[in-house]
C-alpha cells in the first residue's frame, strides 16, 4: 500500500455546507444619459461641411481654436466731457487715500507720487479748461455760513406796550 503524505491543507472544514447563496443581479433600470458627440464626430462633420460650397474656402478645423485676438494691456478710460473726467478725478478713492496719506506727512513711494503728480496735473488742465479757479474754492470754504443769516434782534419779537 502506497503511503500518503502528510499535508497541511484543511480541506472540506472551512467550506460553506450550501452553494445557495442570494446573488443579486443587477438589473438596469433606467437608461443612462448620453452626453457629449458620438465617436468620430469630429472627422464625420468635416465630410459633411466638404459637400456645402463656401464663401471664404479656409479650411476650418474644428481643432484649431478662435482667431479672434485678445487684448493684452487694459484700456484707458475714455471721458465724454472734461466735466466727467474732472468729477472721476474728484471721486478717484485711491487718489484721495493718497492724498490723505501725503497730508499727515507719510512716505509716499515712486509710483504713488507719480500718480498722485499725474492726477493733479491732469485736475489743473481740467480746472483752467472749465474756468474754475482753485483760490475761489479756498475762499470759499473759508467763508462762515453764519455771516449770510441776518442777525436776529429780540426787540422784533417783543410786543409794543399797550397804554
Amino acid at each position: 500500500m502506497p503511503r500518503q503524505k502528510k499535508t497541511r491543507k484543511i480541506g472540506q472544514i472551512g467550506t460553506p455546507k450550501s452553494s445557495d447563496r442570494h446573488v443579486h443581479e443587477k438589473t438596469n433600470t433606467r437608461t443612462k444619459k448620453k452626453a457629449g458627440r458620438p465617436s468620430g464626430s469630429r472627422n464625420n462633420m468635416d465630410k459633411a461641411t466638404q459637400n456645402k460650397p463656401k464663401a471664404n474656402h479656409k479650411s476650418t478645423d474644428p481643432r484649431h481654436g478662435s482667431k479672434r485676438l485678445i487684448a493684452l494691456t487694459q484700456e484707458i478710460k475714455r471721458y465724454a466731457t472734461p466735466n466727467e473726467e474732472l468729477a472721476a478725478i474728484e471721486a478717484d478713492n485711491r487718489l484721495s487715500t493718497l492724498l490723505d496719506k501725503a497730508e499727515r506727512g507719510e512716505a509716499l513711494n515712486k509710483a504713488q507720487q507719480a500718480y498722485v503728480d499725474e492726477k493733479l496735473k491732469r485736475h489743473a488742465i481740467l480746472c483752467d479748461m472749465l474756468g474754475i479757479s482753485a483760490e475761489q474754492e479756498e475762499d470759499s470754504e473759508r467763508s462762515d455760513p453764519f455771516d449770510k443769516l441776518d442777525a436776529i434782534s429780540m426787540q422784533d419779537f417783543v410786543e409794543p406796550d399797550k397804554q
